[in-house]
């Protein structure tokens, strides 16, 4: 007869004890409070790989291990029961304190019966080979009851991962190994180039510029930065750093940066930069040591060159600090830089530029970081050697429990790390590896890049992640909505970059729905419309809401967003639901216009001077609801944590207020005529389950336009009920219907109704003016400025670099992409090609530079392009079977070109230099870039037939290649 092991009191209270710590333990981990999680963590014993926890009884247990290619994993069975696994724990055993609370903890009423002495516990113990890089060698714990009536049930199972140390005879079987803590060593400096190389070989959607799996990773042109860190050794282990690039003593060598690439920096500024490129200092030695940098970049140097990266790009040495003009061209590029790199080192413990990331950590194992573990247990090989083994369990796989790193405090590094295709993570526990498709951990259970599970978070260490094949299947707005919620829980040490840092990703995710999902997403000052016909989730992105107390958010001394926008404050937002839930029939409430004025005209994405919205919607002024049938609730709390208050008169429903500031809660509590509630969210019924109105909080300004009628925003609305039966709810809804149901909607055109009967409500809000867009408005001079030829440009002369090219045969293993994704041989096409090459078309708003106009033969491309279009089919006509652009340009850069021109032809991307290097084209140097002069091909059979170059005017060459035409068919 089994004893009842609870009859003592002093057992069940010690057992008690141990199972409330370990709630509170389980519930700091859940609510996200790391240093609870830690105080509580340090009522268990705690160990570290290099003094793991053994005793004389886990020394009874010899695991026996094996491969994946063993037909049956191997089991045992632990030498202790119930009563004596309790007595063990009791003694301090860390293996059997484990078993001893999870069989506790049990629910189950055969686990019950056997506490209570009615039957009893076994333990048994199962390997599971390593199979990487999905799984690693694991120990699985299965707990059973055997009751006295014969019946047996499985309580609980227990996974423990393995690890052996270097030089144990367990290593034949065991790969993963403890946590590499120097940063520095040999090890952690190969595991970061196997990484790397093994996402680069084996990650398509990490490398889309190889044609399969075994490809050389190629980096396009058009991504390489315009300066760069060059990177050099003494042989003494001295490293120097050199920029080159634009402005520079010397130029990049496009050709030797695609193959090779570069390694970029993410890192806290933590202030002014004590070494930065300035227009004073670019005339500095063009070399010198990487020591004299600040630590945590000359951290970075060193880590890049021991990946075997001769090239790095840290903004404060690229970008020119004091020159508005560079950082202009410079910041909307940042999402190639980072999106293209080979690799991004994130220097993600570093508060500062001079802290640095690897020689400042201590390396001994901290012992509070494991939930249980490492237990040194024996092993015993195939070949029946004795060896040991390490079994651990983490807390949490995504580290949840941790404190956030300094660099996820930084609103720049948000989008520097999402654009990113893979990164190292310098964290203050681990060195981490993640990319778009997989993570791994120096030491650990992954220590190859191992894919995760769809549904899986991006990255092992809380806020920085890329954007994995996961996010770009998701709904763009649902990415959209989670990337602000983050960035705004950080700060900025300029405020009048609260655009400009997240405008990267913004334009990354506009062109991947348009170009992966035929989605077009209107960007506006931080919002992300979607449009299309019926769609209502622009409101969503209306219905933001400040998820922290409004006292603790200021007023802005100055706005540099529309209210409307959740950019004009700098404070955590909660993005509003991308709601879809009102009946298309009865909802009449229209996004009639929006626009904004940029600040930079050629960056969509960048700062705005101004902007305004203008609505079609129900409105009601707030002064006139009757506070004797509408619980009035004002909130500093989240909407949806307010169902307790709302509760406390469940016989009325409430408007719940909830203020952006807290001077605007005052504005709205005085209840001043001008304030109004604009109704986004309708009050009728989906289905049988009844929708409350929401919407935004306004009030009148004048202060901007005093001609126009416009509003600002200063809240949110929501009216819920605590209603406990339909008829209830039904009485609810319908006293909510009574607040906007009584006005009319109707267009009164930009001057509003000072009535909630009739009213088009513009909600227009910024500090640098208002702009209204008419259609009869003329196209912007800065959209026409490359449609056309200027008689100045300079004529290129005939330098005779394209003599060669007559007669001269294209082989017919090349292949380039065009724009339609298709891969196109120019080699192996029969019929008659025409195909101009040009150095580069400009972007919309792009300033057209001096020295550009002033280069023979770089102004027209733009022009010559619209030239083949307009010509395209008199040339089809005269016997012309392909007409191609080429450039250098990437093919997403040439599929804008071709859908902004309306071109009916196609435009191959040369970005890889394949073409340009297989026929010897003539190139010219841009800004540290090679780009091709302007020649025109005429191809048959893969063999060139006529050359035009150079080529001047540029819109004059199709007619020049249509007068060839003729004359070869006048002469047969």
């Amino acid at each position: 007869m089994s004893p009842n092991i609870l009859g003592d009191s002093s057992v069940k209270q010690w057992l008690e004890q141990r199972k409330e710590a370990a709630h509170r333990l389980k519930e700091a981990l859940s609510k996200g409070e790391p240093q609870r999680w830690l105080d509580e963590r340090k009522a268990f014993p705690s160990y570290t790989s290099s003094a793991p926890h053994s005793c004389k009884h886990c020394g009874k247990i010899v695991v026996e291990l094996g491969d994946s290619s063993d037909v049956k994993w191997t089991s045992l069975d632990l030498p202790y029961n119930l009563p004596e696994s309790v007595l063990v724990a009791r003694e301090g055993c860390a293996l059997y304190q484990m078993l001893v609370d999870c069989a506790f903890d049990s629910d189950l009423d055969e686990a019950k019966a056997a506490w209570r002495g009615e039957g009893d516990l076994s333990y048994s113990a199962t390997f599971f080979p390593e199979s990487l890089p999905m799984d690693s060698a694991h120990l699985l714990f299965t707990i059973t009851a055997h009751l006295h009536d014969g019946s047996e049930r499985k309580i609980d199972t227990v996974g423990l991962f393995i690890w052996a140390l270097e030089g144990s005879p367990a290593c034949v079987h065991v790969s993963t190994r403890p946590y590499e803590l120097d940063y520095q060593s040999s090890r952690s400096t190969a595991w970061g180039r196997d990484c790397i190389e093994y996402c680069q070989l084996e990650h398509f959607a990490c490398n889309w510029s190889h044609d399969g799996r075994g490809s050389k990773e190629f980096i396009s042109t058009s991504s390489i930065p315009s300066r760069l860190l060059q990177l050099s050794s003494d042989g003494d282990e001295n490293l120097h750093v050199q920029i080159i690039g634009r402005d520079m003593r010397h130029p990049i060598n496009t050709h030797d940066v695609s193959h090779r690439g570069f390694a970029i920096l993410s890192y806290c500024w933590g202030g002014s930069q004590p070494s930065q490129l300035t227009r004073k200092t670019i005339t500095s030695a063009s070399s010198y040591p990487a020591a004299n940098l600040p630590k945590t970049i000359a951290d970075a140097v060193w880590f890049t060159y021991k990946l075997g990266l001769e090239y790095l790009w840290i903004d404060s040495l690229c970008i020119l600090q004091d020159d508005i003009e560079d950082k202009r061209r410079e910041i909307p590029r940042m999402g190639k830089y980072y999106g293209d790199a080979t690799v991004t080192i994130c220097a993600a413990s570093a508060e500062t530029c001079s802290k640095g990331f690897l020689s400042n950590r201590l390396l001994t194992d901290d012992p509070f970081k494991y939930l249980f573990g490492p237990i040194q247990l024996s092993a015993k090989t195939k070949t029946g050697e004795l060896g040991a083994i390490q079994i651990i369990k983490e807390p949490d796989y995504l580290n949840g429990h941790r404190q956030r790193e300094p660099i996820v405090e930084r609103g720049w590094t948000l989008q520097e790390s999402l654009l990113s295709r893979r990164i190292l993570v310098f964290s203050s526990d681990h060195l981490y590896f993640s990319c778009r498709e997989a993570n791994a951990s120096c030491g650990g259970s992954e220590p190859v890049p191992r894919s995760r599970v769809m549904g899986m978070h991006e990255s092992r260490v809380p806020g920085i992640s890329t954007i994995s094949s996961r996010q770009r299947i998701s709904p763009a707005l649902s990415t959209w909505d989670v990337v602000v919620e983050e960035y705004t829980q950080r700060q900025l040490g300029c405020f009048d970059d609260k655009l400009p840092a997240i405008s990267a990703m913004a334009a990354s995710l506009v062109s991947s729905a348009r170009e992966e999902r035929a989605q077009e997403l209107r960007y506006c000052a931080g919002l992300m419309l979607d449009l299309q016909v019926d769609n209502k989730r622009w409101k969503g992105q209306l219905l933001w809401s400040v998820r922290q107390s409004a006292s603790n958010i200021p007023e802005p001394s100055h706005y540099l967003s529309p209210s409307w926008s959740w950019a004009s404050l700098q404070a955590p937002v909660l993005k509003g639901q991308s709601t879809f839930d009102d009946t298309g029939e009865a909802d009449e409430i229209r996004l009639l216009d929006f626009g904004t004025q940029l600040e930079d005209a050629s960056n969509p994405f960048g700062a705005v001077t101004g902007g305004f919205i203008k609505l079609w919607a129900r409105t009601c002024l707030f002064s006139t609801i009757d506070r004797s049938s509408v619980n009035m609730l004002f909130t500093r709390d989240l909407v949806y944590s307010l169902s307790e208050e709302v509760e406390k008169r469940p016989s009325r429903y409430s408007l719940v207020v909830c203020p952006d500031t807290a001077e605007m809660e005052d504005i709205i509590a005085s209840g001043g005529l001008d304030v109004l509630l604009v109704e986004l969210i309708t009050t009728r019924p989906r289905n049988r389950f009844s929708r409350f109105p929401c919407g935004l909080i306004v009030t009148q300004t004048e202060e901007l336009a005093p001609e126009t009628t416009c509003y600002k925003r200063i809240g949110i609305f929501e009216f819920m009920s605590a209603a406990r039966s339909k008829s209830e709810d039904d009485e609810a809804v319908q006293k909510a219907r009574a607040v906007f149901e009584s006005g009319e909607l109707r267009e009164t055109g930009t001057r509003l109704w000072r009535t909630h009967a009739f009213l088009l409500t513009t909600i227009l809000e910024c500090p640098r003016g208002v702009t209204t867009i008419d259609s009869s408005d003329p196209v912007p001079d800065a959209l026409m400025q490359d449609s056309q030829v200027p008689k100045t440009i300079p004529q290129p002369m005939d330098d005779g670099l394209a003599s060669h090219l007559l007669g001269s045969v294209i082989p017919t293993n090349l292949t380039l992409v065009s724009t339609k994704q298709v891969p196109v041989k120019l080699g192996e096409l029969p019929r008659l090609t025409i195909l101009f090459c040009y150095p580069r078309t400009g972007a919309p708003g792009e300033a057209v530079k001096e020295e550009w106009n002033n280069t023979p033969g770089a102004r027209g491309c733009t022009a010559e392009a619209g030239s083949y279009r307009d010509n395209f089919t008199s040339l089809k006509e005269l016997g012309v079977d392909n007409i191609y652009g080429l450039s250098m340009q990437d093919t997403a850069y040439q599929k804008e070109v071709k859908g902004r021109l309306g071109l009916p032809y196609d435009i191959l991307s040369d970005d890889k230099l394949e073409f340009v290097e297989a026929m010897k084209m003539p190139v010219f140097e841009w800004e540290g870039a090679s780009l091709t002069k302007r020649c025109t091909l005429a191809i048959k059979s893969g063999k060139v037939v006529h050359v035009w170059y150079p080529v001047f005017p540029p819109d004059e060459n199709p007619s020049e290649v249509a007068a060839w035409l003729k004359a070869i068919e006048q002469t047969g």
